[in-house]
């Protein structure tokens, strides 16, 4: 099973349908077989640059960020995570 958690703004509308089968596309070609958790945001120029420049210190876009999932209390048998992708 797959839950997607898709974050958005009315100012960058998304065909949350499509999203959500070209993520259960890709973890199927990885072969992801269990049950995973993936946050997609769809967000526009100044917050991709302004949370590029404080995660990684690149003050410039980019077309994708993922981040780690890093919190101590995830129970990895019940639920495999790998963090979230803006």
């Amino acid at each position: 099973m797959v839950k997607i958690d898709i974050f958005t703004s009315p100012h960058y509308p998304v065909d949350r349908k499509i999203l959500r089968k070209s993520v259960e596309e890709s973890l199927a070609k990885v072969g992801i077989k269990s049950f995973i958790q993936v946050g997609v945001s769809i967000v526009g120029d100044r917050k991709v640059r302004a949370l590029n420049r404080k995660y990684r210190g690149q003050d410039k876009t980019t077309n994708v960020l993922s981040f780690p999932v890093t919190e101590a209390n995830i129970d990895f048998e019940a639920t495999a995570s790998s963090g979230k992708t803006v």
